[in-house]
């Protein structure tokens, strides 16, 4: 069946049952064992106790899981404690890496200020910077809420058995990677890439730790040591050769992915790529790939020909062969195609800076006819998740348009997720559900509003607007006239 530990899994199972008591206490096996085992306490803090059933025992056993892969949803914060409560969004622990200089009983309602927003100048002042730069970049809800359980690692924030395997590994085998055994899906990331064949081999390779790096040739009795013949400062395995090295690090800080590679979990190409999908859109990670690819290339030319590549250009080749692959593909042949008579099409999109966290929205709508009513863009805080921003995209396009005249809606937005989660398709318990609320809130401004997905050609004016929108760093909506950019931008031809 594929499965590495057999013990690891029938724990992941038993963390199912624990994850049903824990979101279900009104079901009836719920409440059987609160009346047995924790009346005057909860799921997560009860106690053996006295006598105890083997079912008991086994459900404790699975929830050893669930204590390791949640962490709470910030409402209200009324109900999290800062120091004992699981409730940061980083891997590992999920609390303060520092501890704060707080009362050891605060709750993170403390941190929150009357409008529903975090107290910045409190949380720098009890946090080390590194906390409190990840504790304000947590998104909260507009009007206070509850605190809610969630499951880390999932995009629902609903525990699976899958990802429960996987973290029941980790609890049982502290020094195995973050994946036992990545599954066909997790390697899809790499068959996707919009790249050419030999990049997206290239890559494979690089997360098999198959290229020739000195470690690897070493192994093999080839070379007579293993270190990095470029920087002389430690081993060359694949990652040191593509991420850590003097010269590589080099590249990165001219591209806009070094804050990104800090901020990823994991110390493997595959990890780092699915920390930039977290991050960045499908054309950033496509870039991401070009530019290690581009990379290995330019450390060959130096072990081989003597001849050093200026990082500009390791950069400039993997922009070069992402623009070449572009035009070679066959077109789509997809156009964007105006309402039907008596609606009007609103199209967003979101752009991301990591470095600045800031995100970009765009919004564009049009008639029956394609002319362009408004157009608008704004710029926010960047909460970690590109989703988050598509979501907030959604929410300002629905905003432009509140207008008497406009009652019926087509939103279109190029991603899949949150159009599934407006549509209620998918539920969600992660923080993106604050802002899908808030669109929901916002249809029943119009009499009807159809959420659609739309390919990505079909957008490309409200993601111009989205990076016109980081450029600016301004909020605009334009009605009337529209200044020589925005037309441009407008125009049918761009």
């Amino acid at each position: 069946m594929g499965f590495r530990d057999y013990a690891s899994f029938n724990q992941a199972l038993l963390a199912k049952q624990g994850w049903r008591i824990q979101q279900c206490p009104d079901s009836l096996v719920a409440r059987v064992l609160q009346a047995r085992y924790f009346h005057s306490s909860n799921f997560l803090n009860a106690k053996l106790g006295s006598n105890p059933s083997y079912i008991w025992r086994s459900i404790l056993w699975g929830r050893q899981i669930i204590c390791a892969g949640s962490r709470w949803r910030i409402g209200n914060g009324q109900d999290v404690h800062i120091h004992k409560a699981n409730w940061i969004p980083q891997l590992i622990t999920f609390k303060p890496v520092i501890k704060p200089t707080m009362p050891s009983e605060a709750l993170v309602s403390e941190l929150i200020n009357g409008e529903n927003c975090w107290d910045e100048e409190l949380i720098y002042r009890h946090f080390d910077k590194m906390d409190a730069d990840v504790i304000t970049q947590i998104p909260l809800p507009r009007r206070s809420r509850e605190d809610e359980l969630i499951w880390h690692y999932g995009k629902s924030g609903q525990y699976t058995v899958k990802s429960g395997y996987q973290t029941a590994l980790k609890i049982r085998f502290p020094a195995m990677p973050s994946s036992s055994e990545p599954s066909k899906n997790e390697w899809n990331i790499i068959w996707s890439l919009a790249l050419p064949q030999k990049i997206r081999i290239f890559i494979w390779r690089a997360a098999k730790n198959l290229l020739p790096s000195a470690e690897n040739l070493w192994k093999r009795k080839i070379v007579q040591e293993p270190t990095c013949q470029r920087c002389k400062m430690g081993i060359e395995d694949v990652c040191h050769a593509l991420v850590d090295c003097k010269a590589a690090k080099k590249v990165w800080r001219l591209s806009f992915f070094d804050n990104d590679i800090q901020a990823t979990p994991g110390h493997d190409i595959l990890s780092l790529l699915h920390g930039m999908t977290r991050l960045r859109s499908k054309a950033d990670v496509d870039l991401f790939a070009a530019i290690l690819w581009a990379m290995w290339n330019a450390r060959n030319q130096w072990l081989f020909t003597g001849k050093r590549e200026n990082p500009q250009s390791v950069v400039a080749e993997a922009e070069a062969v992402m623009e070449a692959y572009k035009r070679v593909q066959p077109s789509a042949d997809l156009e964007w195609n105006p309402p039907q008579e008596g609606f009007v099409k609103i199209n967003t999109d979101a752009a991301t800076n990591s470095e600045k966290n800031l995100a970009g929205l765009g919004a564009v709508i049009r008639d029956e006819t394609g002319q362009v009513t408004a157009a608008a863009i704004k710029v926010s805080k960047f909460h970690g998740s590109v989703a988050y921003a598509e979501a907030e995209a959604m929410e300002w396009g629905l905003q432009v348009a509140r207008d008497p005249q406009v009652k019926e809606v087509i939103l279109e937005s190029d991603s899949q997720e949150v159009v599934n989660l407006v549509n209620n398709r998918h539920g969600s318990r992660s923080e993106v559900y604050w802002v899908v609320l808030e669109i929901q809130k916002l249809k029943d401004s119009f009499d009807h509003v159809s959420c659609v997905y739309t390919h990505r050609s079909c957008n490309a004016i409200a993601h111009s607007l989205a990076k016109l929108a980081l450029e600016k760093c301004e909020t605009v909506v334009w009605r009337d006239s529209y200044p020589l950019q925005i037309m441009y931008l407008l125009s049918p031809l761009n």
